[in-house]
């Protein structure tokens, strides 16, 4: 069974690249709960993540003006848009997939990057990057500082 607990010290954890190995307790004085080898546990779930509707924010973003504009400037070979570039259907910033500033999917990003046991409610900077990893979209770090800010758990 995973405990409260367990969950957050796991959605701190997930950030970090490395390699559990066991180690007998004895060779392993210092063994706790988390150490032990307990036998077969069921993995469970720690979040639910959000299920993005891609192809709808790929519509949205095809009937925003402004990225639409970008795009259509980009495949004319026209503009100067730095770090903008369209590859397959999708319009990247820098390798990062491009959402309209007024998408109506941000507050669910925002709250799935900071407010779930995944997003583990991290400070702005943590957010951000987690949320700039991904996507981009104009005013990204503002909202995320003022989603941080209006968090009533942080």
């Amino acid at each position: 069974m995973v405990t409260e607990e367990h969950q957050r010290w796991l959605s701190k954890l997930l950030v970090y690249d490395f390699e559990i190995q066991y180690r007998p307790w004895v060779e392993n004085k210092a063994a706790d709960a988390l150490s032990r080898c307990m036998g077969e546990l069921q993995t469970l779930a720690v979040s639910v993540p959000m299920m993005v509707d891609w192809e709808a924010i790929k519509e949205e973003s095809a009937r925003d003006e402004e990225l639409g504009r970008i795009r259509t400037d980009l495949l004319k070979g026209e503009g100067n848009h730095p770090g903008y570039y369209v590859e397959g259907e999708r319009l990247l910033y820098q390798g990062r997939f491009v959402l309209p500033r007024t998408s109506i999917h941000i507050p669910q990003l925002l709250q799935e990057f900071h407010g779930t046991t995944v997003g583990g409610h991290s400070g702005v900077l943590k957010t951000y990057r987690r949320l700039a990893a991904e996507l981009y979209w104009r005013g990204m770090h503002k909202d995320v500082e003022e989603m941080v800010s209006r968090c009533k758990v942080c």
